[in-house]
């Protein structure tokens, strides 16, 4: 029982793209010999077919099925799995909920639904006067991902992006790349399930591996044919804590300096954070960053980039494959006063302090990327992106003339709230309307990096 004394069911979400076996799965486990009493929720019901034999078996009480369709629970339908949870929750007829998401959901975007008050998210599901949040409703137990083996490869190796694989369909991230989007259904998981492994070479398995286990060190990996595992190994497991699930990314956990788990010298997978205190040249940066992507050792990059034409703030740079962006971030904190950083916790300003370089003019600026790979070279990697450092004489001219340098990189425009103009003044006031903790939740949750993990950020207009 939650707080309020409403039945608090434990949740199961299954991600995975369109074709992994994510359905499959389901059936299995609606077919399986177990005594729960199960609901499912499914947010694709548009491109699959799940026949009512699977969901009702004989002799036993029905499984509930519910579809969501025409949106994404991790945004647009959000509201609606709240309401559908809580009112599951009210009926006392089920001990289990399974949640299979879109193909093109972000699982941090659902698993963030657990972590706020219901009322937030739908007006009609808690009662502000102290009625039940989701949290005393539900329980997130274990968020699982279905990996096509078969596809792997390739789509981490491929640039494109959603709406050219699977249509209109999912307008909503539409434009997000295959590559990217795979990498987050990886990295935020408990359990992976690599499906498909006996169409695969033995060479071809362990690579896939390797690359998975880079990805996400903390994860259980499973290699299946037809999606079929133990039931009990993805049912209350008691596996998923936001806390742990903010920190298990492998680039993440390298920047920490965690130490590795033995089996990734078995896989062949290493891992370093290349740190400089020197500008890139942007244009220089460009081409560099083209040569990374189309180095099939490096699985994964990301941190913090100083471009030397845009010296007040960094950008966010995410390399997953062969897939690079790199998108406004936010002021350096040295541009920002003390009582501006996001937080007055002593050891927060602590940690932020001592990524202070000794020479002021410098602050907290600095390269700092997490490189992840498969038989990394780690010095020729490190070279190549010294290549892109100002040289000696470059320095020497200072801020204001590297203004002048080439940049064929986007402008950033970083969104304070101010009214820029006449046009986005609306805009910015519905912005402004939004709690705080509506502010950036994707970036607090799992895409931060080293101090800035508590500072609320609001995201940019690129």
């Amino acid at each position: 029982m939650g707080d309020s004394g409403v039945k608090q069911l434990p949740v199961t979400v299954i991600s995975g793209f369109l074709g992994a076996g994510k359905t499959t799965l389901l059936k299995h486990i609606l077919q399986s010999e177990q005594t729960l009493r199960i609901a499912v929720i499914v947010n694709d019901m548009g491109r699959i077919n799940i026949d009512g034999r699977f969901i009702k078996r004989k002799g036993e009480p029905a499984n509930t099925l519910i579809e969501l369709q025409n949106g994404c629970i991790c945004c647009t339908l959000r509201g609606d799995l709240v309401k559908q949870i809580a009112e599951l929750s009210a009926s006392g007829g089920f001990d289990y909920i399974i949640i299979e998401s879109s193909g093109v959901a972000e699982p941090i975007g659902v698993a963030e639904t657990f972590a706020i008050d219901a009322e937030d998210v739908n007006d009609g599901v808690a009662d502000k006067s102290g009625g039940p949040s989701l949290s005393d409703m539900a329980r997130l137990d274990c968020m699982v991902t279905v990996v096509d083996g078969y596809s792997f490869m390739s789509d981490m190796r491929t640039r494109d992006i959603a709406k050219e694989r699977w249509g209109d369909e999912f307008n909503e991230d539409g434009n997000r790349h295959i590559t990217d989007l795979l990498t987050d259904q990886v990295e935020f998981a408990n359990i992976i399930l690599i499906n498909k492994m006996d169409m695969l070479t033995e060479e071809q398995r362990l690579s896939v591996r390797s690359q998975i286990k880079a990805l996400n060190r903390g994860a259980i990996i499973v290699d299946t044919n037809y999606s079929k595992i133990p039931v009990e190994s993805i049912i209350n497991t008691g596996l998923f804590n936001f806390e742990d699930a903010r920190t298990a990314t492998g680039w993440l956990r390298e920047l920490k300096g965690d130490p590795r788990p033995p089996e990734t010298q078995v896989f062949g997978i290493s891992s370093f954070v290349y740190r400089r205190r020197r500008p890139f040249h942007p244009k220089r940066f460009q081409e560099v960053s083209t040569k990374m992507t189309e180095n099939e050792k490096i699985v994964r990059s990301k941190g913090f980039v100083w471009l030397a034409t845009r010296n007040d703030c960094y950008g966010d740079w995410n390399q997953s494959g062969a897939v690079a962006v790199l998108s406004c971030g936010d002021y350096w904190f040295a541009e920002l006063p003390e009582d501006s950083w996001g937080s007055t916790d002593p050891e927060f300003i602590k940690n932020v302090k001592a990524e202070f370089s000794s020479d002021a003019a410098l602050g907290d600026r600095r390269q700092e990327l997490v490189i992840i790979g498969i038989g990394l070279n780690q010095k020729e990697v490190e070279d190549l992106l010294d290549t892109s450092l100002l040289t000696d004489e470059e320095m020497t001219l200072g801020p204001q003339k590297w203004k002048e340098l080439t940049d064929p990189f986007e402008v950033w425009d970083i969104d304070n709230g101010d009214d820029d103009d006449d046009d986005e003044t609306n805009d910015d006031d519905e912005e402004e309307e939004e709690s705080e903790d509506d502010i950036d939740q994707t970036h607090m949750l799992g895409h931060s990096l080293s101090s800035r993990d508590g500072r609320p950020v609001k995201k940019p207009r690129i």
